[in-house]
């Protein structure tokens, strides 16, 4: 539900309205991403609906290999920020600087 509250928002906002520098466009990049996202608790749910078990072993795989990303990410983030050792303006990376200033000021 989140995801597509946000999705609607930003759309609104116009923040799909711009192609990335590598000449995608950032609106079929978000649509993709929220049919892929929307997909999986769909698999759960007919998945356990009908008793498919390819349905709903697909639901489960999914949740588990985004498990692994988010722990994977969590540890990534934690490590680099304590190479930086709290000082985010040393980070080049504009996307990753924000997230440093985002947990360090949590």
């Amino acid at each position: 539900f989140f995801y597509t509250s946000s999705f609607i928002a930003n759309l609104l906002r116009g923040v799909y309205n711009t192609t990335n520098p590598d000449g995608t466009n950032s609106l079929w990049a978000a649509i993709s991403s929220l049919i892929i996202i929307l997909s999986i608790p769909a698999c759960g749910y007919y998945g356990a609906l009908y008793s498919n078990r390819q349905l709903t072993c697909c639901f489960c795989s999914s949740n588990l290999f985004i498990t692994i990303v988010s722990i994977m990410t969590f540890i990534h983030v934690s490590i680099r920020i304590s190479e930086l050792d709290g000082h985010c303006e040393k980070e080049w990376n504009a996307q990753q600087r924000r997230t440093c200033e985002e947990w360090t000021n949590a």
